[in-house]
């Protein structure tokens, strides 16, 4: 969570296979990156609170 003065803003930070904490808003990285350009036949699917989501 970050904060100044004027406002607070949170952030969910997931670590990387690479020790990078991208600050992304959305499970699935397609919602909110070009991740699916750079890494075409990368995506695979996992169980997310018994629904079935690839990404």
């Amino acid at each position: 969570m970050l904060s100044s003065p004027n406002g607070v803003s949170w952030c969910d930070v997931q670590l990387a296979k690479d020790a990078v904490g991208p600050c992304i808003r959305n499970l699935n990285l397609a919602n909110s990156t070009n991740i699916q350009n750079i890494f075409p036949k990368e995506g695979k699917t996992y169980d997310v609170n018994g629904l079935s989501m690839t990404g």
